[in-house]
């Protein structure tokens, strides 16, 4: 079962001096305990750039390590800039890490290539959805020969027979 309102607790996670970034959502994070707050400035559905600006830093290195996210475009990976300047680095084991002292005002910029993609249900491979990064994409198509069926608490809208899907 989805619960969206879990969202919000699964953005950041920290130990020791190591800051997790695991979600690209417009967001702040005030880690107290560090004396380390950002705010991340995101909207996938607008742009692939994601900003993040430090804007209270301790007098010691933290490694920010950002999420590798599965929907990540083939074959591309994600650029980063640090104050306006490229920054080369390359993810291990699904994070890319830069660890440094930081200063009030330093902003990082990812760039996170998208594409469209297609998601088959795990319990029906018959069953897909197109996705474009981390959106599933959707349209008004009508409702010409489809079939519902009661399923539980909720209706369930069936392929009929006579429609062919190909697998790309």
């Amino acid at each position: 079962m989805e619960n969206f309102v879990k969202l919000n607790d699964s953005i950041y996670f920290y130990n020791n001096d190591n800051l997790y970034i695991n979600l690209y959502l417009a967001s702040k994070l005030n880690w107290v305990d560090q004396g380390f707050a950002l705010t991340q400035e995101a909207d996938l559905l607008d742009s692939d750039k994601i900003t993040f600006v430090i804007n209270e830093a301790p007098n010691k290195d933290i490694a920010i390590k950002f999420r590798e996210p599965s929907w990540l475009a083939k074959d591309t990976s994600i650029s980063i800039k640090l104050n306006g300047n490229e920054y080369d680095s390359k993810a291990l084991e699904g994070y890319i890490t830069i660890s440094r002292k930081w200063d009030e005002g330093d902003t990082i910029e990812l760039t996170i290539p998208m594409e469209v993609g297609v998601s088959r249900l795990p319990d029906n491979p018959d069953a897909i959805g197109f996705t474009y990064g981390p959106f599933v994409l959707s349209a008004g198509l009508g409702q010409q020969k489809m079939i519902v069926s009661g399923h539980l608490a909720s209706e369930k809208p069936t392929i009929p027979a006579d429609v062919i899907i190909k697998d790309y």
